[in-house]
């Protein structure tokens, strides 16, 4: 009975060390897992667009090591330089003491540019998504050289920005202006201020500065030439103000004053002046012979340029 007993305490005591070891042991487990070295930290998003230093910091923090040697990877929201991505990804789990590398951007995927010169807008949209580009507007050029709806140029960037016709690449997701062709600028020849501006609205555009300035042989004095760009702009885009230049009317010049002259002398003066001359033929035949006595209009007053000069002579 003695040797049953000591048998079933010693049962009990291997028993009770077992139970003991299986506790001891999936505590360390747990702990190892849960709070020691073999814990799963997650690599925080956070260091995207950090400073390769200031995430070296915030990963070591986390328990992890980092690697010296940096890697690289495109990015189109992330500056250069700055940090854009991890090995392991950013946001996936990771034990302690992992090795992380950093990946810094350098900058948008380079793309190469369509030859956007000459398309549709249509063909040209599609163009950019395809690429892909991002559209960020699409601006009307007047020109009396290029169809309505062709593209004459492409900008990166806005309406200021520098032309992409002969870049060869382009960053993924850039952005890109369309300057498409509204054909040439509205015809104002012969109308009011009134009616030209008007018509200028309707094309999207403002009327500016009157100038009054040219002599029109068929327009009216105030009636409107052309429009045309401010000082200093080479183009004219849809939204744009312009100019107008109105006619003075036919130009007047005055008669020169020829009499006492021989018609040798006189006809080219009153030629240069611009006016057609009604005289005696046999003039020409001699003219050294003829001296000139009475114009009509009179000599000093002014005519019409182009006008008609009645010239009288004496032999």
């Amino acid at each position: 009975a003695g040797v049953a007993t000591s048998s079933r305490r010693r049962g009990r005591g291997v028993l009770i060390a077992f139970i003991i070891a299986a506790i001891v042991g999936g505590a360390f487990t747990a702990w190892y897992f849960l709070a020691g070295p073999g814990a799963a930290v997650t690599i925080p998003t956070s260091i995207a667009g950090m400073t390769v230093e200031e995430a070296t910091t915030e990963l070591e923090s986390l328990g992890f090591t980092v690697s010296a040697e940096l890697g690289q990877i495109a990015s189109t929201t992330i500056g250069v330089d700055l940090v854009a991505q991890t090995d392991p990804p950013l946001g996936s789990a990771a034990r302690t003491g992992t090795e992380v590398q950093l990946l810094v951007s350098i900058g948008p995927r380079l793309l190469a540019v369509p030859a956007f010169v000459g398309m549709t807008e249509e063909q040209a949209t599609a163009e950019i998504r395809a690429a892909p580009f991002t559209l960020l507007e699409v601006v009307g050029q007047f020109s009396g050289d290029v169809a309505a709806g062709i593209v004459i140029d492409a900008l990166a960037g806005d309406r200021n920005g520098t032309s992409l016709t002969g870049v060869a690449e382009y960053g993924e997701l850039e952005p890109i202006t369309l300057i498409v062709s509204a054909g040439p600028l509205p015809d104002l020849l012969g109308l009011s201020v009134e009616d030209a501006t008007e018509r200028l609205q309707d094309a999207g555009l403002r009327a500016g500065a009157i100038f009054e300035n040219e002599f029109s042989d068929t327009v009216p004095q105030g009636s409107v030439l052309r429009a045309q760009a401010v000082e200093g702009a080479s183009v004219v885009r849809v939204g744009d103000v312009v100019d107008l230049v109105t006619s003075l009317g036919v130009e007047q010049v005055e008669i020169p004053d020829v009499i006492d002259l021989t018609w040798a002398e006189a006809k080219p003066i009153l030629q240069e002046a611009g006016f057609d001359l009604e005289y005696n033929l046999f003039a020409d035949a001699a003219p050294n012979l003829f001296t000139v006595t009475s114009l009509d209009p009179d000599e000093g007053t002014s005519a019409p340029r182009g006008s008609t000069v009645k010239v009288g002579f004496s032999a």
